[in-house]
C-alpha cells in the first residue's frame, strides 16, 4: 500500500486516506463533500424512499388503514339517505358490497272512516224537519277536490252525518228550522271534512 507524507504535518498517511489521522487535514479534494448519513451513495429515488417508508411500516399496517377508512365511509353513507318517492337505479357499491339506499317514508294521510254519525240529538231533529237539497260549490286544487256544501244555521260537527254511499257520499246536516241533504256521486276517499260560518266543506284525494 502506497504511503505519502501529510503536507501539513510531515506525518505518514496512507493513500486510501481522505484525512490525515496525526492533524486531520485534508488529503482529497472531494473530502468535504456532504456524503450524507449512508455516504457517497445516500441519495435514493423517491421510489426506493416510498419502498423503504412503507417497509418500515411493518406489513399489512398500510391495509389496515385503507380498510379502516373504507368501513368509516360505509357507516357513514347508510346513514339515513333522503331519496326521491321512485324507486332509483343508482346502486353504491364500498369494498364490492352493495349499500342499501333507504326510502324517505312519507306521511300517510289518515283517511276518515265512515260513518260519521250524527248526535243522538241531531238525529231527532232531522227525522222530524223537511228535507232540502244544499247548495254546492266544486274545485280541484291539485291532487284534491273541494267539494262544498251551504248549510246556513248549521252550528256544530255534532249536526253532520257522510255515509258512505256504493259510488260516492250522503251528506246531511241539520239546523234548529232545516234539514239538509246531498248525494255526491264521487267515489274519491274522503281525507278531510269541516264546518265554518255555515259551509260544510270536504276534501277528498284524487291521485291518479
Amino acid at each position: 500500500m502506497v504511503r505519502k507524507k501529510c503536507t501539513n504535518c510531515n506525518g505518514r498517511v496512507k493513500s486510501s486516506h481522505n484525512f490525515c489521522p496525526n492533524c486531520g487535514k485534508a488529503m482529497k479534494q472531494d473530502a468535504f463533500e456532504d456524503w450524507g448519513m449512508l455516504g457517497k451513495n445516500d441519495a435514493i429515488s423517491q421510489q426506493d424512499e416510498l419502498a423503504m417508508m412503507l417497509q418500515g411500516m411493518g406489513g399489512g399496517m398500510l391495509g389496515k388503514i385503507v380498510n379502516t377508512t373504507m368501513k368509516m365511509l360505509e357507516k357513514e353513507m347508510t346513514k339515513d339517505t333522503p331519496t326521491q318517492n321512485k324507486k332509483s337505479n343508482v346502486r353504491v357499491m364500498i369494498n364490492g358490497k352493495e349499500i342499501p339506499m333507504q326510502e324517505k317514508k312519507q306521511p300517510k294521510v289518515p283517511i276518515k272512516i265512515m260513518p260519521i254519525d250524527f248526535s243522538e240529538d241531531a238525529q231527532k231533529k232531522f227525522s222530524k224537519l223537511k228535507k232540502s237539497e244544499p247548495k254546492t260549490n266544486l274545485k280541484r286544487l291539485g291532487d284534491k277536490i273541494i267539494y262544498e256544501l251551504e248549510t246556513p244555521g248549521v252550528q256544530s260537527i255534532k249536526d253532520i252525518s257522510i255515509i258512505r254511499l256504493e259510488k260516492g257520499l250522503e251528506v246531511k246536516a241539520v239546523s234548529k228550522t232545516k234539514a239538509y241533504q246531498k248525494s255526491i256521486k264521487i267515489d274519491l276517499p274522503l281525507t278531510k271534512y269541516q264546518l265554518l260560518e255555515g259551509v260544510i266543506t270536504l276534501e277528498l284525494e284524487a291521485k291518479e
